[in-house]
């Protein structure tokens, strides 16, 4: 294992949660604050089962690639997961069709019934589900964290407790470490995996993203509906829910290696919590709606000129989106998604135009709805059948074998998505074996896979025989001995009237450097320190108050120069205790309040790219609204905003953590502070 050099900060478990932003306390949104800043690839991640921001705020970065180049490769990706389960009344009794063939879906009698008849009454009633991060042509999700805001009619004080730290947790080298050695089982129902412990974690990645999240209530005991009240999204009343109990724990990893330096490895475990239910014939799968495009360009200019491939054979087995004609230059790259699958495990891709999504808003239906082949027409999808020649291109062919032409790409360009899965014999429910994707309660399978961006096809496949020989390893460090490692920037504190950097590296550069200048001055201004090759930190000194500056580690490898990314740097005096980290975002944002604690007066900075409404609100720990500091328009630049402490009515407000929220044009976001008397 290569040896990396990191200055590690003893601090607690708590105030590690508690110097995270929280996006969203009063009005929950989807998570997507956080994103993956460790190599080429700023990818978003969240708690609900997707990657990308999609239409939620701040949109940017979604996948923007290369960092700060304005191009973006992602609208949304999302875990689908399908799967056979038995039908059962709330008491656990197993349903059985009445009749034979059924006259609908409705046709059924419980095996506890007065007129249920052993002899009569043979076949069990069985549901093919699917439940989705995502669903791609409403807006719908169906994999939410445990303190989803529905839970709080239910468990009172603990969702307040619990409930800011239920996010995306962002660890590098392992730290910080959470407890979730038993996920997904907790019997003291707090459900709290998510709190950190106090020594690193053993993660594959330089940089880890976890998360959890579920298509059920961990809170409900099983069999009560308010399962079916777990759902979000502008399109909830079009869908009939019914869930299949699974807890689900997402991981993406990022490397800074040269030859990873494009990628981003991910992984889902996905659990049966059912407490009694085998789930049969299971299919997992990533849905992609790619939209390439420049950010500043409108979702339609973006997204109605892509197309989808796929590239079949060992060591490939990927799908990709490209813009048709990269957009004068502006989206040059493709990004692709590959899934390593485990012996004799099949794949599946198809494709489809926006409009054209499979349909499973019924899913027990009886006959299935006008038009329809099945009822859930996802499942069918996941498991390799096509249930609509006249909608779905078929990425991968359906009997495709060795020998076979190996890529596929749709000849017109539109508004594409795809869906890429494995499955396995789909004899599990009648006829099962070792090759069956079965889940017994409590069991688990693990869908790996990795997003990767490249020049074209030919990169696409290098690329991919990359991932899937770093896979294979296990994810071994060691085989990349030697190999240039670019560094990163994992923090930027403001110390006195100092600036502490600290960044990760390997042992095998030459010689290093930092960078720094003001931001307004040219490329010709940077001030150029010369580094001992063992430091992973520096102070630099003497700086403006109120001013921004560029900072940037640099290594040199023999005569190959690598470069971190550049931190946008809002420079300005801060107390002892305040817990603001100064961050590499280069468009508007929020930067954070001073002093933090505070009593009674703090100020509030943030930075407008190019003019825009804004409005500054301020919101107690449950929610409440307080005040609104602004809601008027700014020009582009800094901001200093301050706030007395007091309500609308002028009323002092108590010690407490309050959030306030910045929306503008381009952004929404949220940051906490701590009223201290």
């Amino acid at each position: 294992m290569k040896r990396f050099l990191l200055l590690v900060l003893v601090i607690s478990a708590v105030s590690i949660l508690l110097s995270m932003s929280v996006e969203e306390y009063l009005n929950r949104q989807v998570h997507i604050e956080k994103n993956h800043a460790a190599n080429n690839v700023r990818l978003r991640v969240s708690n609900f089962g997707v990657f990308g921001a999609g239409n939620n705020y701040p949109r940017w970065p979604s996948l923007e690639y290369p960092p700060f180049s304005g191009t973006d490769y992602l609208y949304h990706s999302a875990l689908w997961v399908g799967a056979k389960i038995t039908r059962r009344d709330t008491e656990g009794n197993i349903y059985y069709w009445q009749n034979w063939p059924p006259d609908d879906e409705n046709d059924v009698i419980a095996e506890n019934s007065p007129d249920f008849n052993p002899g009569i009454h043979t076949i069990v009633v069985v549901d093919t589900l699917a439940s989705v991060g995502y669903e791609g042509d409403y807006q719908y999700y169906e994999l939410l964290p445990a303190y989803w805001s529905f839970e709080e009619y239910y468990i009172g004080d603990q969702y307040w407790e619990y409930y800011p730290y239920d996010i995306a947790v962002r660890s590098i080298l392992g730290i910080p470490s959470l407890s979730d050695e038993s996920f997904p089982y907790d019997p003291s129902g707090i459900y709290d995996f998510f709190m950190p412990l106090d020594e690193p974690g053993d993660f594959p990645g330089i940089e880890t993203m976890t998360s959890f999240y579920y298509d059920y209530s961990p809170f409900t005991p099983w069999g009560e509906i308010r399962h079916s009240y777990r759902k979000y999204g502008n399109s909830v009343g079009q869908f009939m829910r019914y869930p299949l109990y699974l807890s689900i724990r997402q991981r993406s990893f990022a490397f800074a290696y040269h030859d990873l330096y494009d990628m981003i490895f991910f992984s889902y475990d996905i659990y049966n919590s059912s407490p009694i239910d085998t789930l049969y014939d299971v299919a997992a799968g990533f849905y992609v709606d790619s939209d390439v495009g420049p950010q500043d360009w409108d979702g339609e200019a973006r997204a109605e000129d892509d197309v989808s491939g796929y590239y079949a054979g060992e060591g490939y087995e990927f799908a990709y989106t490209r813009d048709y004609d990269g957009d004068g230059g502006l989206s040059p790259h493709w990004i692709a998604s590959k899934i390593f699958p485990q012996e004799d495990q099949n794949f599946a891709c198809y494709a489809w135009e926006r409009g054209d999504g499979p349909n499973d808003r019924r899913p027990r239906r009886i006959p299935p709805l006008a038009g329809l082949t099945t009822s859930n027409e996802k499942y069918w999808l996941l498991t390799g059948r096509n249930a609509n020649q006249d909608k779905f291109d078929t990425l991968r062919p359906e009997d495709w074998i060795p020998g076979m032409e190996p890529h596929y790409e749709q000849t017109e360009p539109h508004d594409t998505r795809f869906l890429y899965s494995i499955y396995g014999d789909m004899q599990g429910y009648d006829e099962p074996t070792s090759f069956s994707l079965n889940l017994a309660p409590g069991e688990s399978i693990t869908l790996n896979g990795v997003i990767f961006l490249g020049d074209d096809l030919d990169d696409l496949k290098s690329k991919s025989l990359l991932a899937q020989a770093f896979y294979d390893s296990g994810y071994d460090m060691s085989i990349y001995e030697g190999i240039p490692f670019i560094p990163f920037i994992i923090s930027a504190e403001v110390s006195g009237n100092n600036l502490l950097v600290q960044w990760v590296k390997d042992e095998g550069a030459d010689t290093q450097y930092i960078y720094y200048k003001l931001s307004s001055e040219p490329d010709t201004a940077w001030e150029i320190i010369e580094l001992d090759i063992e430091d992973d930190n520096y102070v630099i000194e003497e700086l403006t108050f109120y001013e921004t500056y560029d900072v940037k580690v640099v290594v040199v490898y023999d005569t190959e120069v690598l470069e971190s990314v550049t931190w946008k740097v809002y420079f300005r005096p801060v107390s002892i205790d305040d817990d603001y980290l100064v961050s590499s975002e280069q468009n508007s944002h929020l930067i954070g309040n001073f002093p933090n604690p505070f009593n009674p007066d703090t100020k509030i900075v943030f930075y407008l790219e190019k003019p825009s409404d804004v409005k500054l609100q301020i919101f107690n720990i449950k929610g409440q609204l307080v005040t609104t500091l602004v809601n008027q328009r700014y020009e582009s630049g800094f901001h200093t905003l301050v706030w007395d402490s007091k309500d609308y009515s002028q009323k002092e407000m108590p010690s407490g953590i309050y959030i306030y929220r910045l929306i503008t044009t381009d952004l929404h976001d949220t940051k906490k502070m701590l009223l201290l008397k």
